[in-house]
């Protein structure tokens, strides 16, 4: 159900954003630790947009298209703090 696949994403989005912080703090750039925040934070942003996705009186196709396109935002974002170190 809508629960479940977003309990999925959001499992993956936090190795996702693990990895991300694990590649900032091993760059030990000066930018790294603002970085591993921005990761963090975008990590609680898809958590909440996940519980309030899951909670809306929609149905549970509408929700998870919901759910998949904060998910594709966040993977992308991920990769564009990567850049950051490139």
């Amino acid at each position: 159900d809508c629960a479940e696949y977003a309990s999925e994403l959001i499992g993956k989005i936090v190795l996702r954003s693990a990895e991300v912080c694990n590649t900032f703090a091993e760059s030990g750039g000066q930018n790294a630790k603002d970085l591993i925040n921005l990761a963090i934070g975008m990590t609680e942003v898809f958590k909440a947009d996940a519980l309030s996705i899951v909670t809306e009186k929609i149905s549970d196709e509408d929700k998870n298209s919901k759910l998949l396109e904060k998910y594709t935002a966040a993977t992308e974002y991920f990769d564009l703090l990567l850049t950051q170190i490139a």
